[in-house]
């Protein structure tokens, strides 16, 4: 008799069924709606880090609850246009002169 209370791990290829299901539905986005968030991510992070001096990831991240992911790459973005610089010993960012003015 199987036990009631046991509940199925599921299986990789569900894990992996689970995970292409929902890359489908963020590629059904209208690119417009992409843009947009990525802005408004953007904008989040410049006005988090505001003020402020050198300053993680993951604290901009849990600041502008953003994943760490998503800030990440921002950043990249952000320190590619000067925007920001990056300490090399922390890896910490802060806005640049040309970001602050």
């Amino acid at each position: 008799m199987p036990d009631r209370h046991f509940t199925p791990v599921p299986s990789a290829q569900s894990n992996a069924s689970a995970a292409s299901e929902l890359a489908a539905r963020k590629k059904q986005r209208p690119p417009a709606d992409r843009t947009a968030l990525t802005i408004r991510h953007t904008l989040s992070i410049l006005r988090a880090m505001h003020g402020k001096g050198w300053i993680g990831i993951r604290d901009i991240a849990t600041a502008t609850n953003i994943a760490p992911s998503s800030v990440h790459r921002l950043m990249v973005t952000l320190y590619q246009e000067q925007e920001v610089e990056q300490e090399q010993e922390t890896l910490k960012y802060r806005l640049s002169r040309k970001g602050r003015e």
